[in-house]
Order: C-alpha cells, then structure tokens, then sequence
C-alpha cells in the first residue's frame, strides 16, 4: 500500500504439505523472525548462557502451492523465494507437481541449521528432495553470481538457488544449451589434472571432457624440439603411456562419468604422429555446435570462471573464439609478473575457448588454429573472426593459473622432451632466491626477453593449487573474494578438553572460509581428534617434550609452518603461553590474531613482549566466563555469527561399529546409559561423592571413563 504496489497479493495462510491447519510457535516480537512451525532452540544474543523462550502459539491455516496454483490459475512460477524458517522440506513437498512439471523456473530458498533442527529435519533432506525432482542446487557467489553445486549445508543461515538441468538458465537467447567440450592432452599430468573433474561436476550445463594421453613423436609443431637436444627415453612414459598414476587416475574418472569423460589412445607402445594428431582425436565425435575448451593438465580454472566465459558467448553468440591471460608459474609459489614476455606472448598466447560447429578441425596446434570451411572451399582460422581478445577476458577476472613449472618432475620431463638443458639445476637454483623480483633469463637459459618473477604472495595472487609438506598438493574449485584468507593456522597448543570444547567452532569457521584450506598444529596425542574432521584439511602434530629441550626439531616444526604460506595465524588459546605465542608469530602468516588473554599460563613482561608482534588482538570482556563463550567472542572478532557453540567430538563408521558391539556385547541401552568422564587437570577431578550421587540413578548404567 505504501508503495503503491497493485501487482502484490497477500494471503495469509501457510504454505505446506497439506491442506490443514498447524501451529505457528511465535518468540517475543524483536525476534519474530524466528516464528516458525517447529521449535528451535534459539540462543539469546544478550546472554548467551540463555535461550530466547517461545511466547505463544497460534493455529494457521495451511496450503499447498500446488493447490493455491490450481485454485488462482497459475501454470507457472517464475520465481519462487522460499524462506520458511527450517520447514522447507514441507513446503516443497505441496509443490511436487509443479516441481515434477518444472513448471517453477527459479528458486532460491534459505536455509538455517537451527531452524531445521527445531522441525526435525536436515538440509541434505531439501537438497536431496530438490534434485529428486529433477532440480540442480547451488551455492551463490558473495557478488551474486551462480556457484558450484550445493548437496548440503550446515550454515547457520544461508541461500541458495535451484533451477531444473534442462533450465533456460543455462540456455541462449535463441534457447540453445551450449554445451562445452573440454579436451586435455596429457602424458604424466598428475597431481594438476586432479583437478579438472572436481571443476567440471560442479558445472550446470551439459559438458563431456576429452583426454587424449600419450606420447607424442617430435614431429610437426613439435619438431622445433629436435634442434635443441630434444628426446623420448624411457624415463618419460611405460608402454607409450604415462608412467607417473596419470593413466590410473583418468581411468578412474572415466569409470565414474562413463557419459561425460571419453579416453583416446594409441596401441600399446605406439606414439601419436604429433600433437597435431592428439588434439584432433575427439573432433570426429563432437557432432554438435559447442564451446571446445582447451584444458592442458596444468592449466587451472574455477567454477565461476567457466560460467562467466561461457555466459560471455551466450550473451554475444558473433564471438568465435577467445583469448585468455594466464598466471604463469615457475616454481610452486612463483609467478611471472610480466605481460608480452615468455608465459604470456600476447601475438599467439592463451586461445583456449572456440565456438565449434562440426566440419571445423585443426592446421596446427602450436599455436592452436582451429579453422571452419568458407563458402568458397577455403579455410578461415576462428580466432581471426571474432575474437574475445586478453582485455575484454581480464576485465571478467578469466585469468587462468598455469603451472607449467611448479614441479621438479614437470621441469625434468621438459628437459629430456623439449631439450631445455640443465633445466632441473637452472630451476633450483631459482627456487633458492629469497629476494625478488629476477629477471627469469638469468635462470632459465631458453627464455631470452624481460619476463619477471615474484611470489605469488607479493601480487596477491590466490592459488588455486597449493602443495603442503613433501608433496600433498591441495586444489580449490571456487574462486576466494580477495579479502578472504586461503590458507588458515589454528594453534591449539592445550589437551583433550580444551580441543573438544575449541572443536565447537570448527564448523562455523568452516562455514565462512568455505573453500579455503585450513590447518592446525596440535600436540601428537590431540592429533586424533581432528583426523576425521571434515572441517581440518592439515593437521600439523607435535612433541611437546622436544618442543621446549630441541632446538632442531623446534625449527623443523617451524619450517614446516613456514613452508604453507599462511594468510592468516589464529592462537585461539584465550590463557595463552609461550608456546602458542612462538608457534603462531614464527608461522610466517601474513597476520596473526590472539586473544589479550589473562596471565595463566604466561608472564606479564612476555605477554606484552609478544602482543607487539601480533597484528589483532581480540579482547574477550569478563572475568569469569565459559570456554564457549570465550571462542563466541574470538568468531564474533572475525564477523562469525555463531548464536550456539556446542562440544564436537568427530567420529567415523568404525568408531561407531565398536561402540554398537561395545553396548551389545554389555547389554547396554543407550537410553539408560550415562558416560562419566571425571577429567580434569585441577584437584577438582577428586570428587568424593560419586557413590552418593549415583545411587539416585539406579535405574540406570555407567560407562565411567
């Protein structure tokens, strides 16, 4: 009314599974938002010892959209915004006709873990139902944009959209699908061609990925190798195959996608006639128009990025083929900085993405040319057409990662191939310089221009691919808003209870740096209760002993942390010592947070020595407060809203195997059993009225640990 609105309807009734009536359980009214047909335990954000009480209730009417669409001649939804307050299971299932006709185009619904436990239910539950329907779920961006596929949540609060697979929202202007084939020559990719299929799952249109693998004989456009000592020993390949876990891997993946994933290769111990040959294979079986993508082993994208170009050529279907930048790597955190310079030559660098047609078909491959016949019998390369040239590409952040010389085993491979003499040495000895940028000349001897190096950190370059110790490499799929951290420390230097009680924060950290890779060093003994996380993607453990009496394996664990590249160092520890100080200000993250904290476990004069080092410190007011309070304060630091922390303790199918034999083999109900566990590190674990105190339970059994 105030807006004049006069295309708005307002019914008041609920939406539900059922034409009935139910009862809306309502909390005070400065938290009326919470209403909600379940009852949710919600935490009273000005105290956070207590929850907010329901008020009163009230009975609703009920209907089911599928109804209410009957009743008012509604064929179709556009849209449909769901916001239900942890009922949505419910409220999809009085929609299953209009969901089973795709008659709703869009949906975005919430989704809130408090809320959803208050009505019994989960978010695998909505997101399984959804998909059961014939709909695809995704995550969206912090910009808005379309994310990679969600199947389940445990955010506090969060949305999420959901469109059918065969969705305009995936079509052209003229309502075609576009779809995408990807194809990557590969002979001994790992561990970067993990990556790709991680990336292509995510994606909601229909895509199919073409590995063609194996050797190539240095002919063609290749042939230039010969001249400069190139050679195919022995060492590159097993049978013409790649000899590294490459042809396992793609093996497996073609398993699992047996309709999106095709493999080409020779006989036993044949080599392909060039890569010419290699990158030709597939096209006989392309027989649609597409978008043909270039995906070379080592050459990283993220989900978003494939949706932004692939939406570019819908939005301007004249496009036939586009031109990327990408983020050159010689070492595994160096990049080269240049433009126009070797890793980034802009006459002939990166085509990577064509608007295929069948009948097109390659004359080269370095550079790659993929041409379509003219009316008059001729051929026209499609990258002269219609380009999307590196400007328009880089405005839209579609930079790609390359890491073409991340590796000791990708610069010995180039070595003996392409002949690049002394390459492995050349390449050490780069990855020993600590003061940059270098020209990349001075190390590598076949690159002859002005081509700079420096650290990926120094350009503020978030990687996609990370290696953590000897040689776990880590690879995220979605990209990281620059002020987000990618590689997170918790210290964690106290014992099993303060752990179990510091796990409460996990998944809420987890929630907010979803796609960043988080580690934590602990004491060995504590490893174990973050083994099965799937919040922790590291655990760093640690001998306390040798901690404080070897200097050497003191630097050894620092060296460890060092090597990581932290973006960010969190001593959650609220009465911090010495150790947990040192652990987190040697870490080499880029910032570092701790608590002020009290003087427990650490003196004054060194208390305040190291705060000077720290670049947050987080207060936590009150003298007297619990453990979970104390880390509600630490998120809220970091703009986590965490209304309810609760102990974790992570266990796995074997965990609960033993404890189902355990409670069978002792005739043990779980309803009447109590686990007593009387740890502490105080006299108070001294308690000597257990036996008085347990005689009033004598209904029941006690596990006492």
């Amino acid at each position: 009314k105030e807006n004049n609105c006069s295309n708005v309807t307002l019914i008041n009734k609920a939406v539900y599974s059922a034409d009935d009536k139910v009862i809306l359980n309502e909390f005070p009214d400065e938290y009326s938002s919470w209403n909600s047909i379940g009852l949710p335990v919600m935490q009273d954000p000005k105290d956070p010892q207590s929850t907010v009480p329901i008020e009163r209730s009230a009975e609703v009417e009920t209907v089911t959209l599928d109804q209410f669409c009957r009743e008012n001649d509604i064929e179709k939804i556009d849209y449909l915004k769901l916001d239900v307050e942890g009922v949505e299971i419910e409220a999809l299932k009085g929609a299953s006709g209009l969901l089973e006709q795709k008659a709703i185009r869009y949906l975005q619904f919430e989704i809130s873990r408090q809320m959803l436990e208050g009505a019994n239910t989960t978010a695998r539950a909505v997101f399984d139902f959804l998909y059961g329907k014939g709909y695809q779920c995704h995550s969206i961006t912090p910009e808005g944009g379309l994310g990679g596929k969600a199947s389940d949540s445990s955010a506090f609060y969060d949305n999420y959209a959901a469109f059918p697979f065969d969705s305009e929202a995936v079509k052209d202007e003229k309502g075609r699908e576009l779809p995408i084939h990807f194809f990557t020559i590969v002979q001994n990719g790992e561990p970067f061609i993990r990556h790709h299929i991680e990336v292509f799952e995510q994606l909601p249109f229909k895509w199919h990925w073409h590995i063609i693998e194996g050797i190539a004989e240095l002919k063609h456009d290749t042939s230039w190798s010969l001249q400069s000592g190139g050679r195919i020993t022995g060492d590159l390949h097993r049978n013409g195959l790649s000899n590294d876990g490459t042809t396992e891997y793609i093996n497996e993946v073609a398993e699992r996608f047996p309709g999106n994933v095709t493999i080409y290769r020779k006989p036993s111990c044949a080599f392909w006639d060039g890569k010419l040959e290699m990158v030709s294979a597939p096209l006989e079986s392309i027989t649609e128009e597409c978008l043909l993508w270039q995906v070379d082993a080592d050459e990283l994208w993220s989900v978003e990025q494939i949706l932004t170009a692939r939406l570019i050529f819908q939005q301007y279907p004249q496009k036939t083929a586009a031109q990327y930048l990408c983020r050159y790597f010689v070492g595994e955190n160096l990049v080269i900085t240049t433009i126009n310079t070797y890793g980034n030559h802009l006459d002939y660098e990166w085509i990577r993405t064509w608007r295929y047609s069948p009948g097109c078909r390659w004359i080269s491959h370095e550079p790659p040319r993929l041409c379509r016949q003219t009316e008059n019998g001729g051929l026209v390369d499609l990258a002269t057409i219609d380009l999307l040239n590196y400007r328009e590409t880089s405005l839209r952040n579609l930079i790609f990662q390359h890491y073409a010389y991340a590796t000791e085993k990708q610069v010995r491979f180039k070595e003996l191939y392409f002949g690049y003499k002394g390459a492995v040495e050349q390449w050490y000895m780069l990855q020993n310089e600590a003061r940059f940028p270098l020209l990349l000349r001075n190390y590598f001897s076949w690159v002859s221009d002005n081509a700079l190096v420096n650290t990926s950190r120094s350009q503020n370059i978030r990687q996609i691919a990370q290696k953590f110790g000897d040689s776990s490499w880590r690879f995220r799929v979605n990209e990281l808003p620059h002020n987000e951290p990618q590689n997170i420390l918790l210290v964690r230097t106290d014992s099993i209870g303060d752990n179990v009680l510091a796990s409460s924060m996990l998944p809420f950290i987890r929630e907010k740096h979803s796609d960043a890779v988080i580690a934590i060093v602990c004491q060995e003994h504590i490893a174990e209760l973050y083994k099965d996380s799937p919040c922790i993607d590291i655990i760093i453990p640690y001998d306390k002993v040798k901690m404080s009496g070897d200097e050497d394996y003191r630097e050894h664990i620092l060296r460890l942390l060092r090597q990581m590249n932290f973006d960010l160092a969190l001593n959650s520890v609220y009465s911090r010592d010495q150790l947990a100080d040192m652990l987190t200000l040697c870490s080499g993250a880029a910032g570092t947070a701790a608590f002020y904290g009290d003087l427990c476990n650490i003196t004054q004069m060194n208390r305040d020595s190291n705060n000077r080092f720290y670049t947050s410190l987080i207060p936590s007011d009150g003298l007297h407060k619990t453990e979970l309070e104390r880390h509600m304060d630490l998120l809220k630091a970091f703009d986590i809203d965490a209304p309810f922390l609760q102990p974790v303790v992570y266990t796995t199918d074997g965990d609960k195997e033993y404890a189902e034999k355990f409670y069978r083999d002792n005739n043990l109900k779980p309803e009447t059993t109590i686990a007593l566990f009387p740890g502490a590190q105080q006299y108070h674990r001294v308690y000597p009225n257990y036996e008085a105190v347990l005689k009033h339970f004598n209904r029941y059994d006690f596990i006492v640990l």
